[in-house]
């Protein structure tokens, strides 16, 4: 048996939070869009001829119906005054006078509206500011409300309405203060509108040091564009150009106070066609109008009292709904089949439990119903799984009981055959605190047992990757994994990662998450040439007839000199000689997007395969030695997961067959199949299985493959069925990537990893199965 170690060029792809903010309000859209008719008059006038607006025909991408004090309508008392001012002085103008200003109050509300496939969206969400320095505060938001009275700080978020964070109130408000808790701060910037301020721009206006950084960021010289009316007021309009499209401020003439935005949605409409599957977008309109904007007028002491959820949770911190509960035992509870017999702690112990709560009242139970029922069905009883009905068992003065058969004949209409639970004690609320009401609703929740009766998982709402990822959690509670432990461990570095983001944002001055930006070639001054120290560098050919070259694979014969493979424009492998003329090239039969990025190679027996997939990529594709198809995984793509990341082809087992091991990004995991598409196994208690390496087979054959896994910062132990044995911590090292091979001819393998934060001082470390480093080298300097 051959196994290839050719070297491969390394495609790090971690992604900023960014496209998963975006990406929550592209799947509210959908989510709105979904349940409006298709009639509909459509939007007025797409955002970009608002440039050709008039003084009475001005910002076509807003609301069909604006919010009192909005309205576009030609104002008296004359013609407009001719603007002399630039730009640049125009918001200079209007950031002095909100720096100035000791009170400022609005009604502010954002509306998104256009059509996606045809249906429309519609939404308006609050967008409210209140403020009195030095400490007074009122935020109404889309996913929280903050506010702030000068004594006490209280917030809620959309995330967990059953609690209410209640501090004390800061000297002075800073808008760093507003993160200080991170599951407020992630509310915070859940917005619409978070492409161009994390907060409300009037008060980035009010409290940040240079507020133009962050309005101006990455953008040209603002421009001003015809003059426009709001209502009574002249308003000047600039517009700034930035990578992700057009921003449009609207700044009353008279009083430089922002009235409007009209929001860039290049980015926008790139998610939804991206990752919300949209073909046909039209008219899309994202406008804030910050209705009544006044400054240094009184404001009455009600703009700031909290009005607290009737049972909520008074708490200092926030912490995710059930987070209390997590590696604990809950209290005792019963429900009921429907042959009568009780469901209890002590019935279900000893194997994992899911207690999928749900209400035939809620539409939104049935996608989470099928999702466990996808996720849970190849377990077989490994898994206990209920579908635990909190539907009244008995008439009350307002709700009539919900009868067994009403339950039967919706979970038969959802196509979900989960055996059904009822909770005639409402055990749902009294141990779980899982309710449907009208004030403070968590349903659907998902409570996953561990073997050991704790609460291992708990999960509220829907999610489109539950049923991958309630997998995920399954694997890893059958593989012994503390799963709760992991979930804190989680959340603690979330808060850490976050405070780190608003240290910079703080110290940069700047309210928005930094985007990646590629130098100009032209503004690159490289460095002198070098040779290697230890190494010599010798040209054997070079080859320039390849346009799109990618990932080399060298590999030797049974008969013959080494051969070489070169990855072409993606679909293509082209075999190369020694003198660099080019000797064949195979096509790849690639469906784009899919394409390939990689090639690898194995002998079993004496025929030999290649490998070929593509980072991120939907589909794996054998060849035979002569390059023809013989196997495409999966053979059809019905649903679509984060990608390919690694495969090795291995003969795991010792068997003298190969079997392709394949990791994938995302929560998928690690799947073992063989040369006929059959899984073997699948394993996803490793998150985004980067890179995978083979271990040297043992006395009978068998290997272990080493995985890398984001969840752990560090990588996993797989036997060769699948098995977790162990994970490997290097410590002061995140693992990014790994290689390893039988350096020195002992029969034991060196390893070597990437550890890829900070980016700027990429660091390569050598490392054993016992965590050890080794040694290491900085690859970047800072």
């Amino acid at each position: 048996m051959e196994h290839d170690t050719e070297g491969r060029a390394m495609r790090v792809n971690f992604r900023r939070s960014r496209a998963g903010m975006w990406w929550i309000m592209a799947g509210m859209l959908l989510v709105t869009a979904a349940g409006c008719p298709d009639s509909s008059s459509g939007p007025e006038q797409p955002q970009d001829q608002a440039d050709q607006a008039t003084e009475t025909d001005t910002n076509q991408a807003g609301p069909e119906v604006l919010p009192p004090g909005a309205a576009e309508t030609e104002p008296a008392g004359g013609p407009q005054p001719i603007e002399t001012r630039s730009p640049r002085k125009i918001l200079e103008d209007m950031v002095a006078v909100y720096r100035k200003a000791t009170r400022y109050a609005d009604m502010g509300r954002v509306s998104m509206r256009g059509t996606v496939d045809g249906r429309p969206l519609d939404g308006v969400y609050p967008l409210v500011t209140a403020f009195e320095r030095p400490n007074k505060l009122r935020l109404e938001l889309s996913e929280a409300v903050v506010v702030c009275d000068g004594s006490e700080f209280k917030a809620s978020i959309r995330p967990v309405v059953n609690q209410v964070l209640k501090i004390p109130a800061p000297q002075d408000i800073a808008l760093k203060t507003l993160f200080d808790d991170p599951m407020l701060g992630q509310a915070l910037m859940m917005g619409p509108t978070q492409s161009v301020s994390w907060l409300p721009p009037p008060l980035v206006l009010l409290l940040a040091d240079d507020p133009l950084k962050t309005l101006l960021y990455q953008a040209d010289e603002p421009k001003l564009l015809p003059p426009g009316t709001l209502d009574d007021h002249f308003c000047n309009r600039v517009q700034i150009d930035r990578p992700d499209g057009a921003l449009i401020l609207w700044i009353d003439q008279k009083t430089n106070l922002l009235l409007r935005i009209n929001y860039p949605i290049d980015e926008f409409e790139r998610m939804l066609r991206l990752q919300g599957g949209a073909q046909n977008v039209l008219g899309l309109g994202i406008t804030a109008d910050f209705v009544n904007a006044r400054i240094d007028e009184e404001l009455p002491a009600e703009a700031f009292v909290f009005e607290a959820p009737p049972d909520c949770r008074i708490v200092e911190r926030f912490e995710p709904f059930g987070f209390e509960l997590l590696g604990k035992k809950p209290d005792a509870f019963s429900f009921v089949d429907l042959e009568g017999d009780a469901v209890t702690p002590e019935s279900v112990a000893g194997k994992p439990v899911v207690l999928q709560f749900w209400s035939v009242r809620l539409p939104v139970s049935q996608p989470v119903l099928q999702a466990i029922q996808a996720a849970t069905a190849e377990y077989g009883d490994r898994v206990l799984c209920y579908a635990v009905s909190v539907d009244a068992t008995a008439d009350t003065p307002t709700t009539p009981a919900i009868r067994d058969s009403m339950l039967q004949s919706q979970l038969a209409q959802w196509q979900v055959q989960l055996p059904i639970l009822r909770d005639p004690n409402e055990h749902a609320e009294k141990v779980f605190g899982v309710r449907l009401g009208s004030e403070m609703p968590t349903l659907p929740a998902t409570v996953i047992l561990g073997p050991d009766g704790t609460v291992q998982v708990f999960s509220v709402g829907f999610d489109p990757s539950l049923s991958q990822q309630a997998a995920v959690w399954i694997d890893k509670l059958l593989n012994g994994v503390d799963v709760a432990g992991e979930e804190r461990a989680r959340l603690v570095a979330m808060r850490s990662e976050m405070m780190d983001i608003v240290d910079r944002m703080a110290e940069q001055d700047l309210y928005i998450l930094p985007r990646e930006v590629t130098q100009p070639l032209n503004d690159v001054t490289p460095v002198a040439a070098s040779e290697p120290s230890i190494l010599k560098r010798e040209d054997v050919f070079s080859c320039d007839a390849l346009a799109s070259p990618g990932n080399i694979c060298v590999f030797k014969p049974k008969d013959g000199a080494d051969r070489i493979l070169v990855v072409e424009n993606g679909d293509t492998i082209v075999e190369l000689d020694w003198k660099g003329a080019i000797v064949a090239k195979h096509a790849v039969p690639v469906d784009p997007p899919d394409r390939i990025d990689f090639i690898r190679t194995a002998t079993e027996g004496e025929r030999r395969y290649f490998v070929a997939w593509g980072m991120g990529g939907q589909q794996v594709f054998v060849l035979d030695e002569a390059f023809q198809p013989v196997l495409r995984y999966p053979e059809k793509v019905s649903s679509p997961h984060d990608g390919t990341a690694d495969v090795v082809p291995v003969d795991l087992n010792g068997d003298g067959k190969l079997e392709l091991a394949v990791g994938y990004l995302g929560i998928v995991g690690v799947h073992v199949i063989d040369l006929q598409g059959n899984r073997i196994w699948a394993n996803r208690t490793a998150t985004v299985a980067y890179r995978l390496v083979a271990l040297p087979p043992d006395a009978q054959g068998k290997r272990k493959l080493l995985v890398t896994n984001t969840n752990v910062n560090g990588m996993t132990l797989f036997d060769a069925e699948g098995r977790l044995v162990d994970e490997v911590l290097v410590p002061g090292h995140r693992v990014g990537w790994i290689a390893g091979t039988d350096l020195d001819g002992d029969g034991a393998f060196e390893f070597c990893g990437l550890d890829p934060v900070p980016f700027e001082r990429m660091i390569a470390f050598g490392f054993d199965l016992q965590g050890h480093g080794t040694w290491e080298m900085p690859l970047i300097e800072a």
